[in-house]
C-alpha cells in the first residue's frame, strides 16, 4: 500500500464548500442540517484504493455517549457523480485531541494517474450541526443527534487551516489517499522514429529505431515484421526505447527490395502488449521534375543535356534513355547527364526515366517522354477520283485522286527542307 495522494495541511485545488448544505451560522444557533466536505486530487500513479485518512480535531470527548457513522467516498466526474469507493468509520474509535480518522474502502475501479476525482466525507441525516466558534478556530462538531442536543459535547474539524472569520468555512479537506499500484499489462508503444510512412526518401542513416512507452512497459521487445526478407524478434528486453543496427549486424538494412516493416511489444510483469505495425522506406524518393518535361511535343532534334530535380536521400541516379537494344545510358551523382544520341529522329517520341538510388537500394521512376517536332509537307493541288482518300489521308495518284497542276506543283518529284545544318528530302 502507498500513499497515492496527500494534501497535508489543506493545500489543494478544490473549495470543500461545494456540498454544504443548509445555511450558514446565523445568530448563534446551529442550522446546518446535512454538511459534508470535498476534496479535488488526481492520483500520483494508476491504482486500486484502499483507504483514505482524514484529519480531524477532537477538541471535547463525548464519553462515548454519541454514537455516529463518518462515510468516506471517493467519486468521478464531480463530487456528486459515480460513486467508485466508498467506507465508513464509526467516529466514537477516534482519540481525543489531533488524529488521522482512517476509513477503509471498498470498491475495485483503477483510478488514473491525469484524471481527476473527488473525496466526500458526511455523516448520516440527522447526526451534523454547527456549533458557536470563536475568532481564532470553528469547529464542525460531528455527533450522535439526540432529542436533547448537548452543545458541548465532540466537535470536529475536518481542516487543518485556522478559520479566520466568523461566517467563513474550511476551504479544504485534508487528506492521504491509499492504495496500490494498479496491476495491467502495458499499452501499447507510441510515436516511432522513423515515422510510420510507405513512403520513400526517410532518413535512416543512423540505423537506429526509436519509440515511446505508452505506458506501464518495463522493457521492450523489438520485432521484424516484414524485413528484406526476414520476420521474427530482433531484440528482447530492452530496457530503453531505442536500437541501434550495428556496422555487423546481419539485420542492417541494405540494397532492401521493399518497405520495412517492424512493431515494438511492451512487457511488465502482468503480460504482454503486442504494439501496431509500424513501416518506413529508406531508399530515395522518386525523382521528378524532368527537363525536357514531360511530354513535351516540340522537341528540337537537337539536345544536349536531361535534367531532373534532387531526391530525397538519393546518392546517385541511375538514367534510361530510348535508344535501340540498350536503354541504359549511366548513372551520375549529379541531376543531369548527356543526351546519348546526338541527332534525334524528327517526329518521334522518346522514352527516358531516372531511377534514384542510395545503399539501402534504387526507387523505380516514372516513364517520361518527349517528342520531336514533326515536318510538314507542302500539298499540291488535286482532284478526288470517286470519292478516294486525299494525299494527306494516305491517298494513291491516280487511284484516289490526280494532280490539277493549278499551283504549278504537279510535276513536282522531291521536296527538300532545310533546318540548321541538316537536310531533309522525299520523293513523291
Amino acid at each position: 500500500m502507498a500513499e497515492v495522494y496527500t494534501n497535508e495541511g489543506g493545500v489543494g485545488p478544490y473549495s470543500s464548500q461545494s456540498a454544504l448544505i443548509g445555511d450558514d451560522y446565523v445568530n448563534g444557533s446551529p442550522v446546518y442540517s446535512n454538511i459534508e466536505r470535498a476534496q479535488e486530487f488526481t492520483p500520483d500513479f494508476d491504482a486500486t484504493i484502499t483507504s483514505v485518512s482524514i484529519y480531524c480535531i477532537r477538541v471535547v470527548d463525548n464519553g462515548g455517549s454519541f454514537p455516529g457513522t463518518l462515510t468516506a467516498s471517493i467519486y468521478s466526474g464531480s463530487p456528486g457523480g459515480d460513486v467508485l469507493y466508498t467506507g465508513t468509520v464509526d467516529r466514537q474509535t477516534a482519540p481525543d485531541s489531533e488524529d488521522y480518522l482512517s476509513v477503509s474502502l471498498t470498491g475495485s475501479a483503477v483510478l488514473y494517474n491525469g484524471d481527476t476525482y473527488y473525496v466526500v466525507v458526511s455523516d448520516p441525516a440527522g447526526h451534523q450541526e454547527a456549533v458557536p466558534f470563536d475568532a481564532e478556530e470553528e469547529y464542525i462538531r460531528w455527533l450522535g443527534k439526540t432529542a436533547t442536543i448537548d452543545p458541548g459535547t465532540s466537535w470536529w474539524k475536518h481542516d487543518a487551516i485556522s478559520w479566520t472569520a466568523l461566517t467563513s468555512q474550511p476551504e479544504f479537506l485534508s487528506i492521504t489517499v491509499y492504495g496500490d499500484a494498479a496491476s495491467a499489462a502495458p499499452s501499447k508503444a507510441t510515436n516511432p522514429t522513423p515515422t510510420d510512412s510507405a513512403t520513400p526518401g526517410v532518413d535512416f542513416s543512423d540505423y537506429t529505431l526509436s519509440w515511446e512507452d505508452g505506458g506501464g512497459a518495463d522493457t521492450y521487445n523489438l520485432v521484424a515484421v516484414s524485413w528484406d526478407g526476414y520476420s521474427g524478434t530482433v531484440a528482447s528486453g530492452l530496457t530503453e526505447p531505442t536500437y541501434t543496427f550495428g556496422s555487423t549486424d546481419p539485420l542492417r538494412p541494405s540494397g532492401i527490395s521493399a518497405v520495412l516493416q517492424w512493431r515494438v511489444d511492451s512487457v511488465n510483469d502482468e503480460g504482454t502488449t503486442t504494439g501496431d505495425t509500424w513501416q518506413f522506406d529508406p531508399r530515395p524518393a522518386k525523382v521528378t521534375t524532368p527537363s525536357p518535361a514531360d511530354d513535351t511535343t516540340s522537341q528540337g532534334i537537337y539536345l544536349a543535356t536531361l535534367g531532373w530535380a534532387t531526391a530525397d536521400q538519393a546518392d546517385t541516379y541511375k538514367v534510361y534513355f530510348e535508344q535501340g537494344a540498350n536503354d541504359y545510358v549511366g548513372e551520375t551523382a549529379d541531376t543531369s547527364i548527356a543526351c546519348p544520341i546526338n541527332t534525334l529522329a524528327r517526329n518521334t517520341a522518346y522514352p527516358w526515366r531516372v531511377d534514384s538510388a542510395n545503399i539501402f537500394g534504387t526507387t523505380t521512376g516514372d516513364t517520361w517522354t518527349l517528342t520531336t517536332l514533326a515536318l510538314a509537307y507542302p500539298i499540291g493541288s488535286y482532284e478526288l477520283i470517286d470519292g478516294g482518300d486525299t494525299p494527306d489521308a494516305g491517298g494513291t495518284p491516280g487511284e484516289d485522286f490526280y494532280w490539277t497542276g493549278e499551283n504549278n506543283m504537279a510535276t513536282i518529284h522531291r521536296l527538300i527542307a532545310l533546318a540548321g545544318n541538316a537536310i531533309w528530302y522525299t520523293e513523291y
